[in-house]
């Protein structure tokens, strides 16, 4: 079985190895421009330039979604309805992957949390709704006043 999976790991063909390569390189220069987008429009807020609220969460979850897409393509899960070879095979492949381009730690990526979050964005609303007496402060950011927040401590605000 090992010689198998070895086999099939060196005739990893060149173009399905560039093909994973190109996309991660892609993944990564988009997950970049997000980052540097998210950069500059957090700036922008916090100096009182405008009003940049959607474009701020806009390249923040292209960021994260971004780097899910990384996560997917690098870390794979077994399928439900895949044999045991052929998810060894699968893995052996990212394994390689991995070593080539000599990936030491990138378990921030490899944390899901998030990344479900936006994915099963439906679940979380509908979690969210049947909670009685929620307070929403939905997609909120940028400096507040000291003086604004006793504010809500009083019956003034």
């Amino acid at each position: 079985m090992l010689i198998f999976l070895i086999e099939e790991i060196l005739i990893m063909k060149k173009q399905e190895f560039e093909l994973f390569l190109d996309e991660l390189k892609l993944q990564v220069d988009f997950a970049f421009y997000s980052l540097n987008m998210f950069k500059q429009t957090y700036n922008a807020i916090l100096s009182g330039n405008g009003n940049q609220q959607v474009e701020f969460w806009y390249y923040l979850q292209n960021y994260v979604v971004e780097l899910a897409n990384v996560s997917k393509i690098l870390f794979i899960s077994k399928k439900s309805y895949e044999k045991e070879n052929a998810f060894r095979l699968r893995k052996a492949k990212r394994d390689f992957i991995i070593d080539v381009l000599d990936i030491k730690s990138i378990d921030a990526i490899k944390n899901k949390q998030m990344r479900n979050s936006l994915e099963h964005i439906d679940e979380k609303l509908e979690e969210f709704a049947k909670k009685d007496q929620q307070v929403i402060a939905n997609r909120n950011i940028g400096p507040v006043s000291y003086t604004h927040l006793r504010a809500h401590e009083t019956t003034l605000h």
